[in-house]
Parts: structure tokens; sequence; C-alpha cells
């Protein structure tokens, strides 16, 4: 489950980077941060999903470089 949050949200940044026909798409911030959060209760536990977690912090990273353009 964890996974499709983190692919979605990838796929959302990468295609605002790369406007599809000149045109880019819109999408709430706010909105993506909160399935974040969402997704990282699911990996609280300790000493499990770290490779997801690895991919969560690096995916805040994306998203606080995405607010900065």
């Amino acid at each position: 489950m964890s996974g499709v949050t983190i692919r979605t949200v990838n796929a959302l940044i990468d295609k605002q980077s790369l406007p599809l026909r000149g045109k880019k798409i819109n999408f709430n911030i706010v909105e993506i941060e909160n399935w974040i959060k969402d997704t990282e209760k699911y990996l609280d536990k300790k000493d499990k999903f770290s490779y997801r977690k690895d991919e969560i912090k690096k995916l805040w990273t994306r998203i606080k470089n995405y607010k900065q353009i």
C-alpha cells in the first residue's frame, strides 16, 4: 500500500516537471502531503519497512524542492 502512494506522488511531480504537450498538471500539494502523512502511519513499526521509509524521506525532499520552484 505504501508503494502506491510513493509511486503516484513521484509520477505527479515528474509530470509537473515535464509538461505534457505544453500543459502542466495541476495538483493540490496539501492533499499530496496528507497522502504521505497517512502512508507514514503504516510505516511506524520499528525496524520494518526501512526501504519505504527511505523512499518517504526522499519524497519529502522532492516536495520541499517542488515548493521552492
